[in-house]
């Protein structure tokens, strides 16, 4: 396990999903608003339901039943929050309102506005790049498939969860590569840069928004940083050369 990075040594770059190549939160965000409107609209008892109970509800849910599906958690959440306020609702319906809640935040999943042109150029310089995510987005939702190199590993549909090294090593297998040669760029300090370093992977941590919570990881704000800490580097060797 180390941090040191070495960019010359590179030769693929696997990227987490959520909140690294796409802004689920906004997304998800501005379909629960219309989960809102609905409830008020069809369940009078839900008429005080705002988005913070919805977003509340689901956390705890996801800490309570670790392992489960997205989709499961999201189904449980609305069951817990109509429960809370009284409503009479069956099944059917919490599974139909999951279903709304779904497909409203795949409309509205797009990519940050420095991936297209990041991948881009990381392919152009030779680079294959994999997705690997927690998450239940696929990169054809926010229109990114046709960038990343033919893996993608979505932990639900592979029953391998984050921080589980096999994840970073069964990526390093496809690719025909030692994990060294294995870049991996993600928001989450644990999740991201600590397991994909524990898997013998290089790593970078992405803090969009805030300032790097730790001491130790070494942290980009944008994925142009990433492809110019490559390209400097891949430069400064043929210079060498």
């Amino acid at each position: 396990m180390t941090e040191r990075i070495d960019p010359g040594l590179v030769r693929v770059v696997t990227f987490d999903g959520d909140g690294t190549l796409w802004d689920v939160r906004a997304a998800a965000r501005l379909a629960l608003e219309g989960v809102v409107r609905k409830l008020r609209t069809e369940i009078p008892q839900a008429r005080s339901v705002i988005v913070t109970d919805l977003e509340r509800a689901r956390e705890a849910v996801a800490a309570e039943r670790p392992g489960r599906s997205m989709e499961e958690i999201r189904q449980a959440s609305f069951a817990q929050v109509l429960a809370g306020c009284g409503a009479d609702v069956d099944d059917d319906y919490i599974a139909d309102l999951t279903t709304w809640f779904l497909e409203q935040r795949r409309e509205r999943t797009k990519p940050y506005t420095d991936v297209r042109s990041a991948l881009e150029a990381l392919n152009a310089g030779g680079y294959r790049l994999a997705l690997l995510t927690d998450g239940n987005t696929t990169p054809d939702v926010p229109g990114l498939a046709d960038l990343l190199s033919g893996y993608v590993h979505v932990s639900a549909l592979a029953g391998r969860w984050k921080p589980d090294p096999e994840i970073w090593r069964s990526a390093a297998v496809f690719f025909g590569v030692e994990p060294a040669r294995v870049l991996h760029v993600g928001d989450d300090p644990d999740l991201d840069y600590r397991a994909a370093l524990a898997a013998g992977c290089q790593a970078l941590l992405l803090c969009r928004s805030r300032s790097c919570p730790g001491h130790q990881e070494r942290c980009v704000s944008s994925l142009s940083e990433v492809f110019n800490l490559l390209a400097v580097n891949r430069s400064s060797t043929a210079d060498a050369e």
